[in-house]
C-alpha cells in the first residue's frame, strides 16, 4: 500500500433526540466542513481504495467526496464492522485491504480513527470532525510515516 488517508467524518446533528447514533445525519457545519473535505484532496493522490463505516454520517461525508470528484465511489466498499471501530479494528480492515501501491482512504469515527492515527504517527494527534491525516509508507516499507494533518473548514 502506498499511501493512507484516515478521515473522521463530518459534524453530525444532535437534534433528533428519537434518531440513533447510527442514523444521525450531518449537520449544516459538516455539509460545509465535507466540502472543504473534498476541495483539500482534490490536490493529492487520489484514493484507488476506500472503506466507509455504514452511518450516515460516514456515508454522507464519503458523497460530498464523489460528488466533488475526489473520490470514485465504485472505490467504495462500506464495512458495518467500522461503525465506532476500536483502533485495531480499523487497523484490521486497512491490512485486509492491502494492496501493493494502492491509495486508501478510510472514513470513520472516534475514538478508534484518533487513536490510530496517533499510534501511526507515534505521537498524540487530536483528530476532530473532519480532521484528516495522511500517511505514507517510510523507506523500509515497514512503518507509517505522517505527512500532514488537515481539519479542513467550510
Amino acid at each position: 500500500m502506498g499511501s493512507l488517508i484516515l478521515l473522521r467524518h463530518a459534524k453530525s446533528s444532535w437534534a433528533d433526540g428519537a434518531t440513533g447514533d447510527h442514523e444521525r445525519p450531518l449537520n449544516a457545519r459538516g455539509q460545509r466542513d465535507a466540502g472543504a473535505v473534498a476541495a483539500a484532496l482534490l490536490t493529492r493522490e487520489r484514493a484507488t481504495h476506500v472503506l466507509c463505516s455504514t452511518a450516515i454520517r460516514t456515508r454522507q461525508t464519503l458523497q460530498h467526496l464523489v460528488r466533488a470528484g475526489a473520490v470514485d465511489e465504485a472505490c467504495a466498499r462500506f464495512e458495518a464492522e467500522l461503525y465506532l471501530a476500536s483502533a485495531k479494528r480499523i487497523e484490521r480492515s486497512i491490512d485486509a485491504a492491502a494492496d501493493a501501491g494502492a491509495h486508501l482512504l478510510v472514513i470513520g469515527h472516534n475514538p478508534g480513527i484518533e487513536e490510530l492515527a496517533s499510534r501511526l504517527a507515534g505521537h498524540r494527534l487530536v483528530m476532530k470532525t473532519s480532521s484528516l491525516c495522511r500517511f505514507d509508507r517510510d523507506a523500509t516499507a515497514t512503518a507509517w510515516r505522517l505527512v500532514e494533518q488537515l481539519v479542513p473548514r467550510g
